[in-house]
């Protein structure tokens, strides 16, 4: 097959999957509840007490702060595509926490997620999660 064809045929290709990709839905980010959020994040730590586990589920649903109580570092679950993905917050993941309008601001010590953003509009969960990922045990 002629080079210049195949220049044009593979693009247009790649273009056409992700464009029925997108249009039929298939492509569609995790949303999350707090009994899904908990449910993950107690999957990968299953010593956690269930019943002790607070959880607040951000405005978008994109993401869910947890927290197991005293002694334990708080946690996070956010979605990753049409997964979700779960990070112990302890004081050695964090590189910093910001307030912005409307949400926190996690840094974090992680390549694959820098940066998560906590949709948050009560201003009394933003004073709260924030002072729980910035007290030192």
């Amino acid at each position: 097959m002629d080079p210049e064809v195949l220049a044009f045929l593979i693009p247009a290709g790649v273009a056409v999957v992700i464009g029925l990709t997108a249009g039929l839905g298939w492509a569609r980010p995790a949303a999350l509840s707090a009994e899904s959020a908990a449910a993950r994040y107690l999957a990968d730590h299953p010593e956690l007490p269930r019943e002790a586990l607070e959880v607040e589920l951000a405005d978008d649903r994109r993401a869910a702060l947890l927290w197991a109580g005293p002694g334990e570092p708080p946690g996070a679950v956010f979605a990753l595509g049409d997964r979700a993905v779960t990070r112990r917050l302890s004081p050695a993941s964090l590189r910093g926490v910001a307030l912005a309008p409307g949400e926190l601001v996690l840094y974090l010590r992680d390549f694959s997620r820098p940066v998560l953003r906590v949709a948050l509009s009560d201003p009394a969960a933003l004073a709260r999660w924030r002072r729980r990922l910035t007290e030192r045990p």
